[in-house]
Parts: structure tokens; sequence; C-alpha cells
């Protein structure tokens, strides 16, 4: 079984729990073309999602790949491409992220990681 990490937006940065657990394996993220066309973005905000990729894939042990496209069908292309059968990822609230993992659920095993906690008690 071969894994790979989905980076999804919330967990943009080096710390997050999914790569941790996998610091070797590739990982992608995909910036949503359906997003970013009903959503206006200033490119100040797309460079700062850009400036946290290179953080985030700096200096890892695994390949990282940053996409733009349908995000299914991009982490499937990326998944083939590297023979990857398990995707990990951090569990978002997001709706699209919702979506996104119950359509990758039916070709592959998707593994949600908890998000890291801002406080704790």
């Amino acid at each position: 079984m071969s894994r790979g990490v989905w980076l999804f937006e919330d967990s943009l940065g080096p710390h997050d729990p999914a790569l941790r657990a996998h610091p070797g394996a590739p990982a992608v993220f995909v910036f949503d073309d359906e997003w970013l066309t009903t959503h206006p973005t200033s490119f100040q905000r797309l460079f700062f999602a850009y400036e946290s990729l290179v953080e985030t894939l700096a200096g890892r042990e695994g390949p990282g790949e940053v996409r733009r496209g349908n995000v299914v069908r991009e982490v499937i292309d990326f998944c083939r491409h590297y023979g990857v059968t398990e995707i990990h990822v951090t569990r978002s609230r997001s709706p699209a992220y919702r979506r996104h993992a119950d359509q990758l659920r039916a070709n592959f095993i998707v593994v949600e990681h908890a998000p890291d906690e801002l406080i704790s008690w």
C-alpha cells in the first residue's frame, strides 16, 4: 500500500498532521479552479497561499506538487502518477473538503487526521 498526502487549504504549514505522519510520502495541493472562478480572490491572498505552500513543502523527504484544476481529478491523477492507494489528509470543516473527500473514497482509502487544536487546556 502506497501512501500520499493531500493538502487542503485549512492545513497549509510544515506542521500539518498528515504530513507529519508521513514525511516521506508524496504530497499534493490543488488550487481549485471552480472556487477561484466563483470567489473573487486578490493576488495578495493567492500569493500568501503560494508562500505557505512553499514553506509547507520545503525540506520534505518526499516529493511535493502544486496543481491547479478540478481538485478530485488532479488528486486522482497525482495518485496514479505516484502509485498512491491510500490518501492521508488533515480533516477540514469546509463543505468543499467533505465533497472532495467523499468523491475520492470511490477510488482510494482516505485517512483523515485530526487537525491540531489552536489551544490546549
